[in-house]
This record gives C-alpha cells, structure tokens and sequence, in this order.
C-alpha cells in the first residue's frame, strides 16, 4: 500500500510539473502597438458588466496580434456589444462563432456565450471581425489605434494583470470604425481562454496511477 501511495504522489507532481510547463499560452506582440487605456474619448459600455461596479476605464494594449505559444484547447466566450452595424466573429476553420444579429438590440451587456473547446497549433490565432457582413479585421493586421483612428481595430488587455503580455485569459475590445471616432472599444467583446494539451507522459503517469487506485480498492474489498 505505502508503494501505490508514493506512485501515485510521484505521478501527481510530474503530472502538475508538465502542466506548470505550458503554464502560459497566450501571448501578445505589441511591435507598433501602445500601452494605454480604453474608452479614450467616450464610455465604453462593456467594462462594468465584465469587470465590475466602478470600472470607468482599462489598461491593455492597442496595435497587437494574439497568438498561441503552444498547442492548446481555446475556448471563447462573447460577453456583449455596442454597436449599430452588424458585427461577426470567426475562428478559422470553424467558422462564425457570434453575431449580433442574433440580437434584437443595439447594446447587449452581461451576457457570456462560451463556445469551444477548439484545438489549435501554436502560432497566430486565426480569428477575425466581420462588419456588416463584409470581412473587415484578421488577427495578425491590427493596427494600433492609439495615437490617431485608424478605423476598424480592436483592444486587447490580459485578465488579471492588465501590464501583462502572456498569460491563459485576455478579452478582445473591438471598435467597428463607426459611429466615430468615438474609439471607446465597446463595439464587441469576446474573452479567449487556452488550456493546455495534455502530453502523452502525463496521460500515462495518470493512466497508472488510475490503476494504482483501483488496485488499491480491490484490496481493501478482499479484506
């Protein structure tokens, strides 16, 4: 019994340190981009609702393109928007994920719609904006918005520590170019979160200690 019990406490701690390992998958370039705040000359309507009372403003990156470091499970969740026009969210090669004509108002606030979870390689996340149906904003062209309005380009600012440029959770602020410059990133809202795929050692180590467990458990019924 004492030998099951230290398999199964060597497997846990190689199992949490290849976890630790790909700890962060998201990271951003900021090569022309700014560190600064959102709204910058207007009222962002979103941030409250994801954020929290009080929130008037927050701190991220304009300019940037979001990519995976690794392999990983993403999941993304629309959180709302304030826009006019017609507004869509795709993820290659799955297609749309959100619209706002899924919704019979200008401005929808506090909802999470998750979908996910995708599989995808390391490298630039191939999500993109649609405005009024026409292809409008890859990721990969976003062009910073900081310093003058360059129309459609969307805000990005990492959960937790707003400074950061990696981590597993970042919201995506888009401003469609309308109704402008109003530039408050308020438009549309999606949160992108990466998990980590499991390597083929840990699934083992996990396998033999589900084995030790049951083994274990067989034991104790004889006795």
């Amino acid at each position: 019994m004492k030998r099951i019990g230290l398999l199964l406490a060597i497997a846990l701690v190689l199992c949490l340190s290849a976890t630790s390992a790909q700890a962060t998958l998201l990271s951003i370039t900021d090569d022309f981009g700014s560190y600064e705040t959102i709204p910058q000359n207007a009222t962002n309507d979103l941030l409250v609702s994801i954020y929290g009372p009080g929130t008037t403003d927050r701190y991220g990156y304009f300019g940037s393109t979001v990519q995976l470091t690794a392999p990983a499970y993403l999941t993304f969740t629309f959180l709302g928007f304030e826009a006019g026009y017609d507004n869509d969210f795709y993820l290659e090669p799955f297609g749309q994920l959100f619209s706002t004509e899924d919704y019979g108002s200008n401005t929808v606030m506090g909802i999470e719609v998750l979908e996910g979870p995708f599989y995808l390689a390391a490298g630039v996340i191939p999500f993109s904006f649609s405005i009024n149906n026409v292809p409008s904003l890859a990721n990969g062209s976003n062009l910073d918005d900081w310093l003058s309005d360059v129309g459609v380009n969307f805000f990005v600012s990492f959960d937790g520590d707003p400074e950061a440029k990696a981590g597993n959770s970042l919201v995506v602020f888009l401003d469609d170019g309308g109704a402008g410059p109003d530039d408050d990133h308020d438009d549309f809202a999606v949160r992108i979160q990466a998990s980590p795929v499991p390597e083929p050692a840990t699934m083992l180590l996990l396998g033999t200690g589900l084995l030790g467990l049951a083994g274990l458990r067989r034991k104790f019924r004889r006795k």
